[in-house]
């Protein structure tokens, strides 16, 4: 994608200037994301008690892990289709409907198919999260401001992660996993209600200032730009999406580490325990989260100077590069240890 086609893209955004009615749907979606990670990302503080209590072993819950990830990537696409047939807030209030019952539903599992079975759903229902987001931040807000929007959303998705291990333990330690699991998915239901009544799919759909939300823009032949079909064809021949998903498959084969072991691997292997534990276990979401900001503004840049490409290259592709001299040299020292112990 070259520079004009963007400035095309954006064409249909500039007849009016923006509000900020759309910083308000963006703290919706910002919230939204970081209350996904939370309920995805709570299990990995509890999973001694829960293969304690369960009478599993790591190797059986792994199956509960990968339940909800197998669930997840089946639905994204179906989900986010339904998110353009129907609006993306009609999906994110079912998918935030689904988080409540079945983070509740995870304290109540009596036993590794329970358990896998909540864990499925739960990937099921969540899956449509980010790509009705992404539809949602294309109604509000134009292309050149797209990737500051998702770097923010990501960031709060991030960090929503890294508080979720110190929030379970708030609300495990005095009332044991079960309740924590059921306080959670109650925690939710403010924020549902608030989002039903405030948010909407497009600015047309508010009352107040909504010709400063560029609905003109819309209703004067945006539809023309922005409902354009793109078929299966077009995209699976199409380089660039070839390279970003298998950029996006290698970044989540390692990233998919922090979301599921991490606390087992530093609790058993390098001993940390009560908030040292709690604190490190949420340390690399929390850093990851900084990192969406700053990969975004470095994409910008690079975009406007270069090429679209070669910003998403630059920004990508290195930490794939950086993380395995980064894995080899923790395995050096992680075995160093093994040996001075041994």
């Amino acid at each position: 994608m070259t520079l004009s086609t963007i400035a095309q893209a954006d064409e249909h955004f500039r007849t009016a200037p923006p509000s900020r009615e759309r910083w308000k749907i963006l703290a919706w979606l910002c919230s939204f994301a970081a209350i996904t990670y939370i309920g995805r990302i709570a299990i990995i503080q509890v999973q001694d008690r829960i293969e304690l209590d369960l009478r599993l072993g790591p190797q059986q819950l792994a199956y509960a892990f990968s339940a909800f990830s197998l669930a997840y990537a089946l639905f994204e696409v179906p989900s986010g289709w339904l998110g353009d047939k129907l609006g993306p807030r009609k999906l994110i209030i079912q998918i935030a409907l689904c988080w409540i019952v079945f983070t509740a539903l995870t304290g109540a599992a009596w036993g590794l198919l329970s358990l896998i079975i909540f864990r499925f759903l739960f990937g099921l229902a969540e899956a449509g999260a980010f790509p009705n987001i992404g539809r949602a931040s294309r109604e509000w807000f134009a292309f050149k401001e797209r990737g500051f929007t998702q770097g923010l959303i990501w960031l709060f998705a991030r960090w929503g992660g890294a508080v979720a291990p110190l929030i379970m333990a708030a609300l495990s330690r005095p009332f044991g996993w079960r309740i924590g699991f059921l306080l959670m998915g109650v925690l939710g239901m403010p924020w549902l209600w608030g989002f039903y009544a405030r948010f909407r799919d497009t600015p047309l759909q508010r009352t107040a200032n909504h010709s400063a939300d560029r609905a003109s823009d819309r209703s004067n032949g945006a539809k023309s730009t922005e409902n354009r079909s793109l078929s299966w064809s077009t995209m699976l021949h199409s380089p660039t999406l070839w390279a970003l998903s298998v950029m996006y498959f290698c970044s989540n084969a390692g990233w998919s580490f922090f979301t599921t072991w991490i606390t087992p691997y530093l609790q058993r292997d390098l001993g940390l325990s009560g908030l040292r534990l709690v604190l490190a276990s949420g340390g690399p979401l929390f850093l990851g989260g900084i990192a969406c900001v700053f990969g975004d503004a470095a994409g910008a840049a690079l975009c406007k100077a270069y090429s679209l490409t070669l910003s998403a290259a630059f920004v990508c592709w290195p930490k794939l590069l950086l993380r395995l001299p980064l894995v080899i040299c923790e395995g050096f020292w992680h075995g160093g240890e093994l040996v001075h112990h041994n």
